[in-house]
């Protein structure tokens, strides 16, 4: 497989990278960022991942709160493979530089493990848009072909899902830091040949009270993207 995505431990002393291809189960190894001088990285262990991702390669989210004591830190990373997202757990300890020197020795990995998988219940699909909001407690996940924005309750694996106004078809989108707010960028109605976009929008979706509340037009359609020369 190939690498579909890095992100970086609690502490920064390793990084997550994903690998995997659409159609077969990835896997999310542990590489040390800090290391001796003239040392290369260290690969301080691989998970596989449990369901082949049907349409898309994986995506890395680490979890911003973590159990740490004198000892070791854990931190668990959830692994988007659509269509099912499943969590993996880290515990690791740093070595701390104790001559005085920019030196230090890779992190150990005391275990890496898969756990609990969850079926999203949307059936394929592509994300455009997913992120985990800044406490950790949801996922948000906007799709193509999908008229909707996907909220991941990250406490006991539930899927909401908050449909756009008019069935917008997503073409982009981003989100408040917090996941309160998402803003989509949609297609919300075609012309009869079924690709041209005749009326496009942009939904503000209320992730708290469940609604698709204010939808804003835009022009310029025809290019996917919401760039024009009017100001």
């Amino acid at each position: 497989g190939f690498g579909a995505d890095v992100a970086f431990s609690a502490d920064g002393s390793f990084a997550y990278v994903g690998a995997g291809t659409a159609g077969t189960s990835g896997s999310v190894s542990a590489f040390s960022t800090c290391a001796l001088p003239g040392v290369s990285s260290t690969n301080l262990g691989t998970v596989a991942t449990s369901v082949a991702t049907l349409v898309a390669p994986l995506k890395i989210f680490p979890s911003p709160n973590v159990q740490a004591d004198a000892n070791s830190i854990t931190q668990n990373v959830y692994v988007l493979e659509p269509p099912s997202i499943q969590v993996v757990t880290a515990v690791f300890t740093q070595s701390p530089i104790n001559d005085g020197q920019f030196t230090c020795n890779p992190p150990t990995l005391q275990s890496f493990v898969p756990g609990t998988t969850y079926n999203l219940s949307q059936g394929p699909f592509i994300p455009l848009y997913a992120r985990l909001v800044a406490d950790g407690s949801e996922m948000i996940i906007v799709a193509k072909k999908n008229p909707s924005v996907l909220i991941f309750n990250v406490a006991n694996g539930t899927t909401t899902s908050v449909p756009l106004v008019n069935n917008g078809d997503p073409l982009a989108a981003c989100a408040s830091t917090d996941g309160g707010q998402v803003y989509v960028a949609a297609c919300d109605q075609y012309q009869p040949d079924g690709t041209t976009c005749a009326a496009g929008s942009v939904h503000i979706v209320n992730t708290v009270t469940r609604g698709d509340f204010q939808q804003v037009p835009f022009i310029n359609n025809n290019t996917n993207n919401m760039c024009n020369n009017l100001g």
